[in-house]
C-alpha cells in the first residue's frame, strides 16, 4: 500500500511548454535510401580474398617481428646500461683496457645502428599492414557476393 503526504498530492503535474506561436514543428529528416552496391564479380572477389589473405600473412610477420624488435630493445638497453657502468671502472691508464672498452663501444653502436634499421623495417611492415586494411576496408569490407563464386575460387576454378 503506497500512502502520499498531502503535499505531493495536491502537487499539480507538470504541463508540456508551451509552444510559442508562429513556431515551426521540427519537420523530420527525408528518408534517403542507401545506394545498392552490386554484387562483386568473380574476378573482384578473388581479389578480396588474396587481399585478406596478404592481410592475414602481413598481420602474422608484424606480430613476430614486434617481438623480435621488444627482445633487442630489451637487449640494446642492458647492454648500454652495463657499457655505461664499466666506464667508470675502466683503467684509463691500462692501454688493453681502454682498447677493450672501445672496441665493446663500437660494437654497441654497429648494435644500435642494427636496431634502428630493424625498427625502419618493422614500422614499414605495419605501414603495409594498415593500407592493406584499410584498402580491403574501402573495396571488400561488407560488399555482397555470389557464395557459389567464393566456392569456386575456394576449389580453384
Amino acid at each position: 500500500m503506497i500512502l502520499l503526504s498531502p503535499a505531493s498530492a495536491a502537487e499539480p503535474t507538470k504541463k508540456p511548454p508551451a509552444v510559442r506561436q508562429g513556431a515551426k514543428k521540427a519537420e523530420p529528416a527525408p528518408f534517403v535510401p542507401k545506394p545498392i552496391e552490386p554484387l562483386l564479380t568473380r574476378e573482384q572477389l578473388r581479389d578480396c580474398m588474396a587481399l585478406q589473405a596478404r592481410n592475414k600473412d602481413l598481420a602474422a610477420e608484424v606480430t613476430r617481428m614486434q617481438t623480435e624488435v621488444t627482445a633487442q630493445t630489451d637487449e640494446v638497453k642492458r647492454d648500454g646500461e652495463a657499457l655505461r657502468a664499466d666506464m667508470a671502472t675502466v683503467d684509463r691508464s691500462n692501454a688493453e683496457a681502454v682498447n677493450a672498452y672501445n672496441l665493446r663501444a663500437a660494437n654497441r653502436s654497429r648494435q644500435v645502428a642494427d636496431f634502428e634499421g630493424r625498427v625502419a623495417d618493422f614500422n614499414a611492415k605495419v605501414q603495409a599492414f594498415e593500407d592493406g586494411r584499410a584498402g580491403y576496408a574501402r573495396t571488400c569490407e561488407n560488399r555482397k557476393f555470389d557464395e557459389k563464386d567464393e566456392k569456386a575460387l575456394l576449389k580453384g576454378s
